[in-house]
């Protein structure tokens, strides 16, 4: 019985770190330790700035 509760105490400690991101993966550096490919991680997109009425300028 006590190995069922130490169990159930490390999947959920294990669950409550990663969804409160006191664990933390780097997938980039996991897959080139494991020699494993991977994609790298995509440029950022320009933001969408719309040029009309609702631009900040009231049109007149």
């Amino acid at each position: 019985m006590l190995r069922w509760f130490i169990l159930g105490s490390l999947i959920i400690g294990v669950g409550l770190g990663f969804r409160n991101q006191w664990i933390v993966i780097d997938w980039p550096k996991f897959y080139r330790d494991v020699n494993l490919p991977f994609l790298a991680e995509p440029e950022p997109t320009k933001q969408f700035q719309f040029k009309g009425r609702d631009a900040g300028n009231p049109v007149r």
